[in-house]
């Protein structure tokens, strides 16, 4: 026997990701469902080591375009909410820091941002953004 899992969006900007079909033909459920925010992505700029999301992806920028800018706090979003953010442009830094706000990075460093192909990518429980993932992509 066997899991199979599937994700698919179910019209209201969550993923599904199992069900439990009926008795008869029993599947794994999974009971925390993962949102996909539905707006349009769009930058953000970083306003007193702030962003606010409101898609599941982003471009961050530096305030003032500083040639590098501290990324402390993630307002907005729901439990169960998963984002990606990579930063504006190559030529300023963003530099996403563990346990300043409510970010909770990998082994508890911080993330510097500084191509436009990084990325991080975050699970928001609680009032917490949990890294779920990063990529690191020097030219």
């Amino acid at each position: 026997s066997y899991i199979g899992l599937n994700a698919r969006d179910n019209g209201v900007g969550n993923v599904e990701i199992a069900r439990m079909k009926s008795a008869a033909e029993p599947r794994f459920a999974h009971t925390r469902p993962i949102n996909v925010l539905g707006a349009a992505a769009s930058t953000k700029t970083i306003a007193t080591g702030a962003i606010t999301v409101t898609a599941s992806y982003h471009t961050v920028d530096t305030e003032a375009a500083a040639a590098t800018d501290d990324l402390d706090t993630i307002n907005g979003g729901a439990t169960g909410d998963i984002i990606v953010i990579v930063p504006a442009n190559a030529a300023r830094t963003v530099v996403a820091k563990h346990g300043t706000g409510n970010l909770n990075l990998s082994a508890g460093v911080d993330f510097t941002m500084d191509e436009d192909d990084d990325f991080l990518m975050l699970l928001l429980i609680g009032a917490v953004w949990q890294e779920i993932g990063r990529s690191e992509n020097h030219a």
